[in-house]
Formats: structure tokens, C-alpha cells, sequence
């Protein structure tokens, strides 16, 4: 699809893919860090060429790609419409997209959950985030952490080269994340691994919390059953005064050319959701 968009001397205003998988679409929504180590490298290199918003499901019938797999003779792929052309519905100026039935979890091909017990004493600096400068650098240095872990441990299963990979940089962001609210959220963390009901007085008490498999608190709700991708309908929960979260706004408020505080903020809910945020954004942008 790039190639095709740089080739072409023409206004692009979107970019729309179709698949009759129910089960790839799910996997493109997913994070590539929890998927099994086959379907993890292409789910990441997709959504590094797309995202996930862009994939749309067709019915099998109206795919042409489904023809070939399929098998057809060169005299009826010589007279199909629906491989010259494609189905009816493409040329219409108001495309009407398909909803995708919900596959089975089971067929998903996720990694095996494992719980994993974490004692965190109050106030203590498991990672020195006030040496750090900027969000890239430490994500730079605990990746270069999870590759030295994988080179020790897993010698035979790692590639040659020194960089981290995509999956190892993913599971740095992930494990700063947990550490991050394992600092500012031990006493919530201890609730929900006890499957207790929340304390009224948490901060957390009106966003229904819960822990994913990976052992990061993410904010609950009626999302759950939208269209948008996991992270979308359950952010990931950070406080606004930690230093990991006012690098991501900084981080984030750069990569959206400085900005202003509502589109710095609607930007990050994308994927997180801080306590504080709107002051933070503020500040941010102010600075």
C-alpha cells in the first residue's frame, strides 16, 4: 500500500484494507507482545506498515483474493467482474463496512497467562526514572535490559544481532508500566490479585479497574463491546505525577508538533489514561 500511495501523484484522504478473517482482524487489535511468537512478527510488522482502525472485514463471497484460493479456471477468472473490478460496493462513494462476527478466544493463539507475584516495598526505586531525560532514552536502556535477559536465558531462541527486537521493546514499555503502578497503586494491585471490591476513597474507584494477563492495570466500562482496539477501550492506568507518565506527555506532545492541551490529551487516552491528565497536558504545553 505504501509503495502504491508514493507511486501515484494523487491526494490520499484514507487508506482502507479488507480481510474475511475474522480471527486476523483480531490478532491486528491485539498488542503483538501477547500473541504466540508466530503470529507476534507479522501482527507487528502490519501495524507498523497500518493501523489497526484501516482493517475492515469483507464476506468470503465478495473477496477477490477468496477466488484463487479457492481455485478457478482462466476462462472464468477471465470473465469474473469480481476479480477485475472487484465487488459492487467498492465503487460506491459511501462504503458501508461489514461487522465482523467475534471469533473464539481459544482460536486466537494467545500466550499462556502467567501470574506472577510482585513485592514492592513503599518508595522504593526499582528503576531510577529521575536519571532519565526523555521517554525514548529509558525505553532505549530497559530494552537493551530485556535483550541482555533473553541473550543469558535464551540463548539458542535469539537472534544474532545486539538490538532489541520489536517484542523486547514492547515488553520494556510494559514492565516500566508495571512498575509504575506497582510504585503508585500497591494497595489497589493487592485488592483486585485478592478479588476484593475496590475502597470507595481510591482513585481508581470509578474507572472499574481490572488486571489484563500481563499483570497491567487497565480502566473498565461499557467499551468493552465498541469496535475499537484493547488499548482503546481499556487504557492503561498511570498516575500524573510520576516521571514515566510526563515523559509520554512530552514524548507525545512532540510527536504531535507541540499541540494543544486537548489534542495532547485525546491523543494519549488513545492508549493511557492518567489521573491528573488534563492539568498534565496543560502543564506540558505550557512548558
Amino acid at each position: 500500500m505504501n509503495a502504491v500511495v508514493k507511486s501515484i501523484n494523487l491526494p490520499i484522504t484514507g487508506k482502507f484494507y479488507w480481510c474475511d478473517s475474522t480471527i486476523v482482524l483480531a490478532w491486528i487489535r491485539f498488542e503483538p507482545s501477547s500473541l504466540k511468537t508466530f503470529v507476534r512478527h507479522r501482527v507487528a510488522e502490519i501495524q507498523s506498515l497500518s493501523s489497526p482502525a484501516e482493517w475492515h472485514h469483507v464476506v468470503s463471497q465478495e473477496n477477490p483474493a477468496d477466488l484463487l484460493s479457492r481455485g478457478v479456471s482462466p476462462r472464468a477468472l477471465k470473465d469474473s467482474t469480481q476479480w477485475w473490478t472487484g465487488p459492487s460496493w467498492l465503487a460506491s462513494p459511501n462504503l458501508k463496512f461489514s461487522e465482523a462476527g467475534r471469533p473464539n478466544f481459544s482460536e486466537l493463539e494467545m500466550k499462556v497467562p502467567q501470574t506472577v507475584s510482585v513485592s514492592v516495598q513503599e518508595h522504593s526505586a526499582i528503576i531510577p526514572f529521575e536519571r532519565f531525560s526523555s521517554l525514548p532514552r529509558l525505553r532505549r536502556v530497559m530494552a537493551n535490559v530485556w535483550r541482555f535477559i533473553n541473550h543469558t536465558r535464551y540463548a539458542k531462541n535469539v537472534g544474532a544481532s545486539l538490538l532489541p527486537s520489536i517484542e523486547e521493546t514492547y515488553e520494556a514499555m510494559h514492565h516500566l508500566i508495571r512498575v509504575t503502578q506497582a510504585q503508585c497503586f500497591q494497595r489497589e494491585i493487592e485488592v483486585l490479585s485478592k478479588n476484593q471490591r475496590m475502597p470507595s476513597k481510591s482513585p481508581l474507584s470509578n474507572l472499574n479497574p481490572f488486571m489484563d494477563p500481563r499483570g497491567v492495570l487497565r480502566v473498565g466500562g461499557r467499551l468493552e463491546n465498541s469496535d475499537f482496539d484493547f488499548d482503546k477501550r481499556h487504557p492503561q492506568i498511570l498516575p500524573a505525577k510520576h516521571p514515566l507518565t510526563q515523559f509520554i506527555f512530552i514524548e507525545e506532545h512532540k510527536r504531535l508538533l507541540h499541540a494543544g492541551p486537548q489534542t495532547l490529551l485525546a491523543n494519549i487516552r488513545e492508549k493511557y489514561w492518567a489521573l491528573g491528565g488534563r492539568n498534565l497536558a496543560r502543564k506540558v504545553v505550557r512548558n
